[in-house]
């Protein structure tokens, strides 16, 4: 009959060691399963087609010319004596919405998105300004 009042400390330590032996329990059938499902066969999985080497490099090349035919319809044209970092931080100050900024030796190239932007910026931006 004492054996029922045991004190906190013991009372904690059963019921530490109670966990303990479930978490291990789990963890045990866990693998099991485990085990189990991995010797459990072949899955199916879906095979896709995939292009060849050198299909794949025709069509980047493809693809990488005509986004370069795109990029610069709209381009300003600037002399080049400065940074790129403080090139972005002029034309943030004058709120320019560039597309790409290209130095090319002393010269700098800017992408804007439209012919107004140009033909606008054109105008604002001094020729000395970079």
């Amino acid at each position: 009959h004492h054996d029922q009042y045991l004190t906190t400390d013991q009372h904690h330590s059963q019921q530490t060691n109670y966990h303990h032996e479930i978490a291990i329990n789990y963890h045990v059938q866990d693998n099991n399963l485990n085990v189990i499902s991995n010797s459990s066969g072949k899955t199916k999985t879906k095979s896709t087609s995939k292009r060849s080497k050198a299909a794949r490099e025709r069509r980047n090349i493809k693809t990488n010319r005509r986004h370069r035919r795109n990029r610069y319809k709209f381009e300003i044209i600037r002399p080049l004596n400065t940074t790129i970092a403080n090139v972005k931080k002029i034309l943030h100050s004058y709120a320019v919405p560039y597309l790409n900024v290209n130095p090319v030796q002393s010269t700098l190239y800017i992408d804007l998105k439209s012919k107004d932007f140009q033909d606008y910026f054109e105008q604002l931006l001094p020729m000395d300004i970079f």
